[in-house]
């Protein structure tokens, strides 16, 4: 189907259906400013993000708090507040602006006042408190840039400040960033009991060895990887 039939079947769908969805389990809302392509592949169910919502099914559970990294339309927000319950802290950092507002609305459903908190920054670590962020051709492919759009910067630590105690699970998906925030968040990780990463190798300057690089970094503050699918990779912290 060409591009334009695709937006008229769109279209047409939007009619007697507007812009929910269901994917993975979850009803969501997806409204007409976010790429058809990204909404098609939706409304047809097709794959999705799927080593991620699996782990998070697997992995995450009612009493767990979650920090988000790169929230994007807020598909995997909503699948992590089934999975954490009404009232758990879930705090979501994503920098592209128009997608923050479609990801805090999905990710609100089904959550109790207060317990939802989205960030509208980069994860960076220059030390810069805005940085240029390129939102790319969809909302898949967003990252700091050298051009596109300034939005301000934060750091997981300071993320990880708003969390209630409890146990604490990561969720990543930062196009590449995880790199930096690996290296520069050594003594922040171990607050979390686990985490789910999106690596993105082609991003890397050193390709794959920088990955081995960055599992090493996790290996030595005891993150083990415990499973992988694609690209996406799962630690659990071994307690001494």
């Amino acid at each position: 189907m060409t591009r334009w039939n695709k937006r008229l079947w769109l279209l047409a769908r939007r009619l007697f259906k507007g812009d929910r969805f269901s994917v993975h389990g979850v009803e969501i809302i997806v409204p007409g400013t976010i790429d058809p392509e990204i909404r098609y592949r939706l409304a047809r169910q097709r794959r999705y993000e799927e080593p991620e919502a699996r782990f998070i099914g697997k992995y995450l559970r009612p009493d767990v708090h979650v920090v988000e990294l790169g929230g994007s339309i807020g598909v995997m927000s909503a699948l992590i507040r089934k999975r954490i319950g009404r009232t758990s802290r879930h705090v979501i950092v994503e920098a592209n602006p128009v997608l923050a507002k479609v990801c805090e609305r999905n990710a609100n459903l089904g959550a109790d006042p207060g317990s939802v908190c989205v960030v509208v920054a980069a994860i960076d670590y220059s030390g810069k408190p805005e940085v240029y962020f390129d939102p790319g051709h969809n909302a898949h492919t967003g990252h700091v840039a050298a051009s596109g759009i300034c939005v301000s910067t934060t750091t997981l630590a300071h993320v990880v400040a708003g969390l209630p105690d409890g146990p604490r699970v990561l969720v990543c998906d930062i196009e590449g960033a995880e790199l930096d925030l690996v290296a520069a968040e050594a003594h922040n990780l171990w607050q979390f009991e686990t985490i789910i990463l999106e690596t993105h190798p082609q991003r890397y300057a050193q390709g794959h060895k920088s990955l081995e690089d960055l599992v090493l970094m996790l290996k030595n503050q005891s993150f083990v990887p415990e499973d992988i699918a694609d690209d996406v990779i799962v630690f659990t912290r071994r307690v001494a």
